[in-house]
């Protein structure tokens, strides 16, 4: 729709399919569409798994913003739906994350 009508509309279901279908042919516009409404509806529930797609999208900005919604409420991050479809990498990056905001327990029982 967003390359015969110019028109965006996106929705939290297909925004990260968007985001792919826009990197893969080179839709910059709709990519930055696409991680503008990524970085509104980032929550600590859902900060994981985003971690996860910006990684893989090259996202450092979104990247950036998960590490502080992660730091700052490492707890329900760790305890959210998305930590467990996160990829192997990613689940390096946190364990090894020094400025988490939580236990070392509750890090340990999530991993």
């Amino acid at each position: 729709r967003y390359l015969y009508c110019d028109e965006i509309q996106l929705e939290a279901d297909t925004v990260l399919a968007t985001l792919y279908v826009a990197k893969k042919y080179f839709v910059p516009h709709l990519a930055r569409a696409c991680v503008n409404y990524l970085e509104t509806s980032l929550t600590a529930k859902n900060a994981c798994l985003l971690l996860s797609q910006s990684r893989l999208f090259e996202e450092p900005e979104l990247m950036q913003r998960c590490w502080e919604v992660i730091d700052a409420q490492a707890e329900m991050a760790l305890k959210s739906d998305g930590f467990v479809d996160i990829d192997m990498s990613t689940l390096e990056s946190v364990l090894g994350r020094e400025t988490l905001n939580c236990k070392e327990m509750n890090l340990l029982e999530a991993a």
